[in-house]
Order: structure tokens, then sequence, then C-alpha cells
């Protein structure tokens, strides 16, 4: 499984969960309940049965059927201590309030603990069977397992499919992301080089009317001085 990818779509499934028409939200949807699905139907794997070492102690206890259908499944399952803890006999008298049992992560042994108002005990175990009771479990785990490989195959491939469609998704929109950011980009560039082509406007503008300053300068000057020199030369005519 790819936990990279079960990540991104966490993110995105959280980040756009409010958008659900969103084809991102619904890919990632998909596919985080695809992965949940192969997840919660691995933990139903039957239990291969084993058969019980003599040398070994074992007791029976009553297993809820909801909570571990993999031991539920077979009958008169006994339950072995797996490590060297020995079973305290005076521990079988006790009336026991409750007694709590869990698998222990990717093993096949469980952790049972005893619990009454006065003491707690635990123990290592590995389910059991014996004699004519793991014949049978051999028969039903067959049988059992083959159908079981089916539904996993099934919805590993389910998974798979979705884990494609939402890979698919991700590349598109990561494109029109990365379209949007060029097109942004160019726009702001663009912009820039109109701002920056502004002053030069404003200055070619001042030289022009600069220009055009100086030249009616010069021309009323002329005037002016063409008026006084005919002034000049007219006195100087009169006397």
């Amino acid at each position: 499984m790819n936990n990279s990818l079960a990540e991104e779509a966490e993110k995105y499934f959280v980040e756009n969960k409010n958008n659900s028409t969103s084809e991102i939200v619904k890919c990632a949807t998909k596919y985080i309940a695809a992965r949940k699905e192969v997840k919660t139907f691995e933990a139903k794997k039957p239990l291969k049965p084993v058969e019980t070492n003599a040398a070994k102690e074992s007791f029976s206890i009553d297993v809820e059927s909801e909570e571990f259908p993999e031991i539920a499944v077979y009958k008169d399952v006994l339950f072995e201590i797996a490590n060297t803890k020995k079973l305290n006999q005076a521990d079988a008298n006790i009336d026991w309030s409750d007694v709590v049992l869990k698998r222990i992560t990717k093993s096949d042994n469980y952790n049972v603990k005893f619990i009454s108002e006065t003491k707690t005990v635990d123990y290592v175990v590995l389910p059991v069977f014996e004699g004519k009771s793991y014949e049978n479990a051999k028969k039903l785990f067959a049988s059992k397992f083959e159908s079981y490989e089916v539904k996993l195959n099934q919805k590993k491939e389910d998974e798979k499919i979705a884990e494609q469609k939402l890979k698919v998704e991700l590349k598109r929109q990561k494109q029109e992301q990365e379209k949007l950011l060029k097109e942004y980009a160019t726009q702001r560039v663009a912009d820039s080089l109109e701002y920056l082509k502004q002053p030069a406007i404003a200055e070619k503008q001042q030289k022009v009317a600069m220009a055009k300053y100086k030249q009616q300068f010069e021309e009323e000057y002329l005037k002016k001085n063409t008026r006084n020199n005919l002034k000049k030369n007219t006195r100087k005519q009169m006397y």
C-alpha cells in the first residue's frame, strides 16, 4: 500500500471535505474507503490451526464471535501459554469478574487478561486444537481460507483501481494548478513590463513638450529681437 498517497488523499479529503462534488474529493474518498476495507478484511483472516504442544499448558475461555471472528469459526479452541510463563493453578479457582482478550499486532498470539476485584493476571497465549478438533479445524480452514483469499484479492483490486484514479486526478489537478500559476506569473510579468514602460513614455512625452516649448520660445525671442532691431534702425534714420 502506498502510504504517501494515502497521506495525500487524507490531506485533500480534510481540506476539501465540504466540497463533496469536487472530483479530487470523490477519488480521495473512494481510495480511503477501499484502503480501509482491505485493512479491516485482513484482520478477519482465518486463523491457521495449530496442534497443541503436550509440553505446554492450555485452557479454554469463551470468545465473542463479533470481536474475534477468526477464532469463533472454530469449535473446541484452547489457548496455550506461548511463552515461558507458568500457569498458576490457583488462578483456576478464582471467580474472575472479567476476561479481556486482545490480539498482539502482527502475530498469531493473543494477550489474555483475567480481572477480579483484588487481582489481575495476564498471559500470552496461542489458539490451538487437539485430537479430532485439530483435524476438523484444518478442513474448515482450507475452505474458509480459499474463500477469504478470493474476497481479499477483489478488495485489493478495488483499492488498486481507486488508487490509479486518484493518481490520475492528482496529476490532472497539479497540471491545472501549474497552468494557472504559469498564466498568473505571465500576467504579472506583463503588468510589470507595462509598469516599467510608463516612466519611459512620460520621459518621451516630456522631451516632446520641451522641444515644442523651446521652439515656441525661440520663435517668440526671434520675433521680439526683430521688432527691437526695427525700432533701433528707425530711430537712427530719424536722427
